[in-house]
């Protein structure tokens, strides 16, 4: 359902204001379950997962693991630098949400030598004000 629902809300192509409406069901308490569903399917909609990830916290523990886990699989091994950018976003917020600078670090150590700048930058920039 919730790829057919972002598939109507590119087709209508508006303002902006039905793709924001959808981010703020989810801000608000929808299934994170859905999230999983487009981090699951195709290019296109990964970055929807990856940017609605971003957007919100998640209070069940095991529900944002899994999530963390794909964001995770995603950003090693997805070839769109877009989605590989968000998710790593998402998951800072995830480690920042959690109060886990050590979580963070540890993913920092593997990116390192990554092929996006912009996450190459951050990861030695953290690892440098973190690691003690």
């Amino acid at each position: 359902m919730i790829i057919t629902e972002l598939l109507d809300i590119i087709k209508i192509n508006d303002d902006g204001t039905l793709l924001n409406n959808l981010y703020d069901e989810f801000r608000d308490g929808r299934n994170p379950n859905d999230i999983l569903i487009l981090l699951n399917s195709d290019d296109g909609m990964i970055g929807f997962g990856c940017d609605i990830s971003c957007e919100i916290k998640i209070k069940d523990a095991g529900v944002q693991r899994t999530i963390m886990d794909r964001l995770e699989e995603i950003l090693a091994h997805n070839k769109d630098s877009y989605n590989r950018q968000r998710a790593f976003d998402a998951l800072y917020g995830f480690y920042m949400d959690n109060d886990d600078t050590k979580g963070l670090l540890l993913l920092c150590e593997k990116l390192i030598n990554d092929d996006i700048d912009e996450i190459k930058s951050f990861a030695l920039e953290f690892i440098d004000k973190n690691k003690r």
